[in-house]
């Protein structure tokens, strides 16, 4: 099992604990055994023995029998005991945000709804809001939860679906020559949400059938002629077509229909993409870009980004805030990056939940920093910060400590429930800040579990033209905020995007390959990119302001 599947059954457990009335210190092992291993414990816990788990200081000890069983069998014997006497629904009910355990037990033992249909309707009734113990807000907040995950159930991030693909690619390259398969449709167009992997095989239905596709885990099922469906670890839908000629089936399903339309494309049979489009009398177009938001522009756009451009890395944290690793540990994974810089942005004092930096802490960095450089030659650290743009639109600490920072990522992270209005009053006034270099994830957004704040984008894109403010790209798939559909409008005003990963631990460096995928589905390219820049153009930047 991933760690990410062991924290969500260890954190549910924990839920179900107290929904039942267990013991709280039994409740607060397994919620902070689940926290520490999606957050700190980068080691599979499935390498591990028993006596290795024991040595994690982050898991407590009634917890490490449990990881053995989950290791073992997938479950374990009192997480099914639970699940057993809880309804499905009310186990659904847990994951809603704005409702406790406690709170589900009262809809669950004095409402009598078992079921979050049930729950969404009391809802709608104005029920919720009348039972003791919640309210108006509450029914809003729990509303606006459902109504969201109604709408994102059974989407995956493209991370996630990228992952998925690496594993059924292993089993087919034992059946196939990578050049007899391909993936199509959103996957291959990176798209930032995924409904349904689709993938193309250059073979008939005769012999997949005998060489027995069901060994790999994926038993096919018939949808129509030459189209089967199968589910990846029984739930993910895939896509199967068998077809003689991959190229041209291939831009088809890669390609929505209104691009082929306006692209008045003719398919002519063709060797590969490209011919494809050379015989059309068109330059060739990449799949990121053919989206129907493209249109207008798709076929001028040349050059984009590459993940193998960029030349340094902004916009991360460590153990100086709710970061991983250390400085050194993130620098080091820099270099192995070969990068030429690194910027630590760590949170700002306001944001004390994440550890955020007192400006006496910020001092001890800028030394290490200080220090470290020193012994560096063809490498630098930056000293940033992510400053909270705080309920005013003005900045975290005062103006004699933002003036030491090399520069100021400036971020919303509290009083996310906004309307435009307010957020827009936000936004404007850090973007007018002197000290703001860098406008992180611009809508607050988390992909697929909350909407961001809503923004009105060209009076935002005009304010950082006006103030040589840079528009952070988030890179870590569950934000990509913000949103690809922008960037060419940026571009058009002359504002840089920096695509930076947000780290929190070394690994989460690399998320920068999924920045650069959905950047260039907005046209990006590295002259419009910041941390394409080498460091002796960055440090110019630095100096621009």
């Amino acid at each position: 099992m991933t760690n990410d599947e062991i924290a969500t059954i260890l954190g549910n457990y924990g839920k179900l604990v107290a929904l039942h009335g267990g013991n709280s210190f039994q409740v607060g092992a397994y919620q902070a055994a689940s926290f520490n291993i999606k957050k700190k414990i980068t080691t599979p816990l499935d390498s591990l023995s028993e006596n290795e788990l024991r040595e994690i200081p982050q898991i407590g000890k009634s917890v490490v029998g449990k990881i053995v069983e989950l290791n073992e069998k997938g479950s374990f014997d009192s997480y099914i005991e639970m699940l057993s006497k809880t309804p499905v629904g009310v186990v659904e009910m847990l994951n809603i945000r704005g409702l406790g355990p406690k709170k589900v037990k009262l809809i669950w033992e004095e409402m009598g709804i078992e079921t979050v249909g049930e729950l969404l309707d009391a809802c709608r009734q104005n029920r919720l809001a009348n039972t003791k113990g919640f309210g108006a807000k509450t029914q809003a907040q729990v509303m606006e939860s459902i109504e969201f995950s109604l709408v994102s159930k059974d989407k995956i991030h493209w991370a996630k679906a990228h992952k998925m693909v690496m594993q059924v690619n292993a089993a087919l390259d034992k059946m196939f020559s990578s050049e007899d398969y391909q993936w199509v449709g959103e996957y291959a167009r990176k798209c930032q949400i995924v409904e349904g992997l689709e993938l193309l095989i250059n073979s008939s239905y005769k012999r997949v059938a005998k060489m027995n596709f069901g060994n790999i885990g994926l038993p096919l099922h018939e949808k129509e002629e030459d189209v089967f469906e199968t589910f990846f670890n029984g739930e993910f839908p895939i896509i199967v077509r068998f077809s003689g000629n991959l190229v041209w089936d291939t831009y088809t399903y890669i390609t929505p229909s209104e691009i082929q339309d306006e692209l008045k494309l003719l398919h002519i049979p063709s060797a590969t993409e490209e011919e494809l489009f050379k015989r059309n009398d068109l330059s060739y177009i990449v799949p990121e870009l053919r989206e129907i938001e493209n249109i207008s522009w798709m076929k001028e756009a040349k050059n984009l980004i590459e993940y193998a451009d960029f030349k340094g890395c902004v916009h991360n944290h460590t153990t100086y805030s709710d970061g991983m690793n250390t400085l050194t540990e993130m620098a080091e994974a820099c270099i192995q990056n070969k990068w030429q810089y690194f910027g630590v942005s760590d949170h700002s004092q306001t944001a004390s939940y994440a550890g955020g930096l007192k400006e006496a802490d910020v001092l001890r960095q800028w030394n290490e920093i200080d220090q470290l450089n020193a012994g560096y030659t063809d490498f630098k650290i930056f000293k940033s910060i992510e400053s909270d743009i705080l309920s005013d639109g003005s900045l975290d600490y005062p103006e004699e400590i933002l003036k030491g920072f090399d520069f100021v990522v400036a971020s919303i992270h509290s009083n996310l429930k906004m309307d435009e209005e307010k957020a827009m009053m936000r936004l404007i006034n850090a973007i007018e800040n002197p000290y703001t270099r860098i406008l992180g994830h611009l809508t607050g957004r988390l992909l697929l579990m909350r909407d961001g704040y809503p923004i009105d984008h060209t009076k935002i894109i005009d304010a950082c033209a006006a103030n040589n403010v840079v528009i952070e790209l988030n890179a870590h798939p569950y934000r990509l905020d913000m949103d690809w559909r922008y960037i060419h409008q940026a571009i058009e005003k002359g504002v840089l995007i920096s695509i930076n990963p947000d780290a929190h631990v070394t690994t989460g460096l690399l998320d920068m390959q999924y920045g650069a995928h959905v950047a260039r589905k907005g046209g990006l390219t590295a002259e419009s990119c910041l941390n394409t820049k080498d460091v002796t153009s960055f440090e110019q930047w630095i100096r621009s302001k």
